[in-house]
């Protein structure tokens, strides 16, 4: 099935560099919160933020890049010009894929019980969800 528009994707390297740098200022804001609120080491705090954000870096190009394919078949629209709903459905897709990456991490590797991290993630879901520059356009 032809829709007569060819669909451009951010190439691997656009969406490495663009989760990288997201993650890196994650880390650096989420790190020295979670050693306050926690009161645990920077060391402890990096390693916990570092593990979550490399399960991350992992899982956001693949999860982006199959939204914006199913997007476009179903939809026939690029990513850019997504309404502003399936930006929203993308976002919530994502932070609960996400969430089931983190949770069992937070447990192991900080010693939380499950509620705790569970609501750790939560915090850090609304946490990076402001973080994004278009979170609130």
């Amino acid at each position: 099935m032809s829709l007569g528009v060819s669909m451009v994707l951010c190439n691997f390297h656009e969406r490495m560099f663009q989760t990288i740098a997201y993650e890196l200022g994650g880390i650096l804001l989420a790190t020295p919160l979670y050693v306050f609120v926690f009161g645990t080491s920077g060391g402890q705090s990096f390693v916990v933020m570092a593990s979550l954000s490399l399960a991350t870096l992992i899982w956001f190009p693949l999860h982006n890049t199959a939204f914006d394919w199913c997007g476009f078949r179903l939809t026939g629209r690029l990513a850019s010009d997504r309404h502003k709903n399936l930006r929203v459905l993308q976002a919530l897709s994502h932070e609960i894929t996400v969430c089931l990456i983190p949770t069992p991490r937070w447990v192991w590797l900080s010693g939380h019980i499950w509620r705790e991290a569970c609501l750790i993630d939560l915090a850090l879901f609304f946490a990076y969800a402001l973080d994004e520059p278009n979170a609130l356009t």
